[in-house]
């Protein structure tokens, strides 16, 4: 954070696809997964201690050990959680929760590949809407903020959508743009 702060993560886990999560299981395992006692689809979270924070952070990385890339390469997509912290950490959840964890603002991303990445530690850089959602959160007094992590499978790195300008941005970009355009006319 801001390129020197480390905060650690305060809680971790995943949820299955039928909304089970076991509240002492603090791995974070995501995308398929075949030999779990639920298997199928899993998605994962990350809790981090932001009580002794200030604002504003201005730069926001997570680094992450990728223990086993083992069945297809693909994107670790991170988005911002509206589950409550106390549901989701007490593994009360649910479906909802797993869904959650797959949607919402993008937060950043990263490309694996199963031949290559396993094993290793990764920063995936956090994008604009995590610094703006880690804010709020910090200068709303929260003690804890939490992000989510979906893996879609595939052969290539997949950036996520941009994040759309606000209305009053785009305002703003298209009437500089007419005031330039009008400059030109002016003096032709």
């Amino acid at each position: 954070m801001n390129g020197s702060t480390t905060i650690g993560m305060s809680d971790q886990g995943f949820y299955a696809v039928n909304g089970v999560h076991t509240p002492s299981n603090r791995n974070y395992i995501v995308g398929q997964c075949t030999s779990c006692p639920n298997a199928g689809e899993t998605r994962n979270w990350f809790v981090f201690d932001i009580a002794n924070l200030r604002s504003p952070v201005t730069s926001l990385s997570l680094r992450l050990f990728s223990y086993d890339v083992t069945l297809s390469s693909g994107n670790y997509y991170l988005n911002d959680v509206s589950t409550s912290i106390a549901s989701l950490t007490g593994g009360t959840g649910g479906v909802a929760a797993f869904n959650d964890l797959g949607t919402g603002m993008n937060y950043g991303f990263q490309f694996f590949q199963s031949a290559t990445d396993s094993n290793k530690f990764f920063d995936i850089g956090l994008n604009s809407a995590a610094l703006a959602g880690l804010n709020a959160a910090i200068n709303a007094g929260a003690s804890r903020w939490a992000i989510g992590g979906a893996f879609a499978a595939g052969s290539v790195p997949v950036p996520p959508a941009p994040i759309p300008l606000p209305p009053s941005a785009a305002l703003l970009l298209g009437g500089l743009v007419a005031m330039r355009f009008a400059m030109k006319r002016k003096s032709a």
